[in-house]
């Protein structure tokens, strides 16, 4: 297993979050296999064994983590695989100290997408195709967590703008059983954290928003002067005084949606 660098460059920065991508490939000779072994209902966790598969035809067990049920995911991860930092970049390009950083987060393992056709022991098909008591990710395959998904997200409300490292660590506490390169586990890419483009209010940022959506808010004194009226607020005189028309990307509605503001799409 390692993590794919290029995925970090599918990076966006909404308000303070800033969501990434994460891609976990198999480059090893066989798969990565795990299954959920006994259950702990006073701490709602699942044993996980990885089972290595020999050249011989036998296989060995070992007990490497945890399977935790997920609430925002609806199904079991295994528990506090990979994490996130933001790193300052040192006055000669190298890696600095961290300025922010996500909690351990929890994965389910799939064969979701292929890495390496060329792979020669790439399976004809995926095999691992379920975020249930047996997950892995088969050789050639990789699994991949797009940044839209809960929990890809870094906090950036107090990190100043300037040039970091953004920086993903899989296997972070090192439990899975791999044979040859522990070293490749860890990918990052330059990133650039801009000023914020307004002042914020109730979570939302005039950078978030664009003219691909229009949605009209029936009571506005919560974003009202937030954003500037020559990037996303327009004139409607068909509309009572206290309405104003914004135009903003799925973010800016789901932001209204989700702290319940009256509004009507137009």
């Amino acid at each position: 297993m390692m993590l794919a660098d290029g995925y970090l460059n599918n990076y966006e920065i909404n308000g303070d979050q800033l969501r990434y991508d994460t891609a976990i490939p198999n480059i090893g000779d066989g798969p990565l296999h795990l299954y959920g072994g006994a259950v702990y209902t006073d701490t709602g966790t699942q044993d996980v064994y990885q089972r290595v598969f020999k050249t011989d035809g036998t296989y060995s067990d070992s007990l490497v983590g945890a399977f935790v049920f997920h609430q925002g995911h609806g199904h079991i991860h295994f528990d506090g695989y990979s994490q996130a930092n933001i790193r300052t970049v040192t006055p000669d390009g190298g890696v600095g100290y961290v300025v922010a950083q996500t909690d351990k987060l929890g994965f389910c393992f799939l064969d979701l997408q292929v890495f390496d056709p060329n792979h020669p022991n790439i399976p004809p098909a995926p095999v691992y195709n379920s975020c249930g008591q047996v997950q892995g990710v088969s050789p050639g395959y990789m699994d991949a967590y797009e940044r839209s998904i809960e929990g890809q997200s870094i906090n950036i409300a107090n990190v100043p703008p300037g040039d970091y490292w953004l920086e993903v660590t899989a296997d972070v506490d090192n439990k899975l059983l791999e044979h040859g390169d522990k070293t490749n586990n860890t990918g990052r890419v330059r990133i650039t954290i801009p000023p914020p483009q307004s002042v914020k209010r109730s979570g939302v940022f005039a950078g978030e928003l664009t003219r691909s959506d229009r949605f009209q808010l029936d009571t506005s004194p919560v974003l009202k002067n937030a954003i500037s009226s020559d990037q996303a607020k327009f004139d409607r005189p068909d509309l009572p005084s206290h309405a104003d028309v914004y135009i903003g990307k799925p973010q800016m509605k789901n932001t209204i949606m989700r702290h319940g503001y009256p509004h009507t799409k137009i």
